[in-house]
């Protein structure tokens, strides 16, 4: 499952290279400080940006401020400006959805999938070189060309939407290397196909369903139908919110009930019991600000 913790992480970080700068990452900072802020407290969320500061408007003059402090601070790094907007529309396509449910969204996969290789911070190292990610997931010290993976610097895919290509590492990580219904050499980069969509093979599909027997996406099953044998790409056989029992789908515990095999969609388990989720906004590392 992808969280939005890189999403929300992510934006936490403009940065730059001289003091010559400091006005565009003060421009910057309020961009990607409104976001953060904004989501904290519509979603009610308890954390640093709704814990340190009384409202919303505090939250981003105070938060602006420490994210200027912090680039200005930090050296061998630069700022991606270019990220900056992109950024900011990915969080905005989120509402207070809980992680589980942000999970099975395509435009939430995919905002998610953007957010990970537009870093705010970014280094030199080179693909296949060692490198070292940022805390709160902030960026990392590999160039453009790759991001930190497992401690070495992996290839990005160039291709944006609907740019040619010849697999899926040619395209950015949002997308898969997919032909057109009208024409199969007609390779692009492209959104993966959801519910009702063709596809070709398991892990076709974005999230939420699942490729069938008959090369077509269908969104996973709910409580009391069969659990597909065939895994979407997060590992699910059954909606969130339901558990396979016996070969069927098996609705989860609702607010307030004993957790047993899994808790209603939106709910999560503590001390036994399943209580309301957080918004999947909410979650980032204290550090990262």
């Amino acid at each position: 499952m992808r969280h939005l913790a890189l999403a929300l992480l992510v934006l936490l970080v403009p940065a730059c290279e001289s003091g010559s700068d400091a006005v565009t990452v003060r421009d910057q900072a309020a961009i990607l400080a409104e976001a953060a802020c904004a989501g904290a407290f519509a979603c009610g969320c308890k954390n640093p940006f709704t814990d340190d500061y009384a409202d919303e408007a505090a939250c981003m003059e105070g938060v602006e401020a420490r994210l200027v402090d912090r680039a200005l601070d930090d050296e061998g790094l630069s700022f991606n400006g270019d990220c900056t907007d992109r950024v900011a529309a990915a969080l905005s396509t989120y509402a207070c959805e809980t992680e589980d449910e942000a999970a099975v969204s395509g435009d939430l996969f995919a905002a998610a999938e953007q957010l990970r290789e537009c870093r705010l911070f970014y280094g030199s190292a080179g693909v296949g070189e060692a490198c070292e990610r940022l805390d709160g997931g902030l960026g990392d010290s590999c160039g453009l060309d790759g991001f930190c993976d497992a401690g070495t610097c992996v290839a990005v895919g160039a291709g944006g939407f609907e740019e040619s290509c010849e697999s899926d590492g040619d395209c950015q990580q949002a997308y898969r290397c997919l032909a057109s219904a009208e024409d199969a050499e007609d390779l692009r980069c492209r959104a993966q196909p959801l519910a009702g969509d063709a596809c070709s093979m398991s892990g076709d599909c974005g999230p939420g369903a699942y490729c069938n027997i008959a090369s077509a996406c269908i969104a996973l099953p709910g409580a009391g139908q069969a659990c597909t044998t065939v895994a979407s790409q997060d590992g699910l056989t059954c909606a969130p919110g339901n558990a396979c029992a016996n070969g069927v789908c098996q609705a989860g515990a609702i607010a307030g009930d004993p957790c047993g095999v899994t808790c209603a969609a939106g709910l999560t388990c503590e001390g036994g019991f399943c209580v309301t989720g957080d918004a999947a906004v909410c979650a980032y590392e204290d550090d990262a600000v």
